[in-house]
């Protein structure tokens, strides 16, 4: 809340000096983030999320693999990174409801064994995913077990020869 005394003093001024002035944009959406935006960092250049997505992806670029595919990534991180230089194909048990350049979208739950109707690829990419699947966050079935089934099946789709880029994290 310490950020609300000078978002109500720049929220006056601003309406002030706006007022009758032309082209300026109007104000009309307030939120409680706005409050503290003055004192928030630019981003979060850290982390393992943050620097294995980057290396993974110059990784792929330097590889330049036939075929990416990426189970389960976000899509505005590390799939976003490389659909900046090639075509990657992506899959995740969530809709994805826009269409992006340089992304191929498939629905797809990788515990059903219905991902072997993609054929091999010498290069997946499936990290920080593994540890989610089994517990039903995403929509995915209950299944103690479900993080064997889902590698299992995630390797199969590996060509000889190909690439899984493949981590984890330990919740203990």
């Amino acid at each position: 809340m310490r950020g609300l005394p000078v978002f109500l003093k720049n929220y006056r001024q601003y309406r002030r000096l706006a007022s009758g002035a032309a082209g300026t944009l109007p104000v009309t959406k307030v939120t409680p983030y706005f409050f503290h935006d003055r004192w928030a960092p630019a981003g979060q250049a850290q982390g393992q999320y943050f620097h294995q997505d980057l290396l993974i992806a110059r990784e792929i670029y330097r590889r330049n693999p036939q075929r990416h595919l990426d189970v389960g990534s976000r899509v505005d991180g590390f799939c976003a990174h490389v659909a900046t230089f090639r075509l990657i194909e992506i899959v995740d048990i969530r809709p994805m409801p826009s269409a992006v350049p340089n992304m191929v979208y498939r629905q797809g739950d990788i515990l059903s064994g219905q991902l072997r109707d993609l054929g091999t690829t010498d290069s997946l990419y499936c990290l920080h995913t593994l540890e989610h699947i089994g517990l039903g966050r995403y929509g995915d079935p209950i299944d103690p077990l479900g993080h064997e089934t889902a590698f299992r099946n995630l390797a199969g789709l590996v060509a000889p020869g190909g690439l899984f880029y493949f981590s984890y994290r330990d919740w203990e």
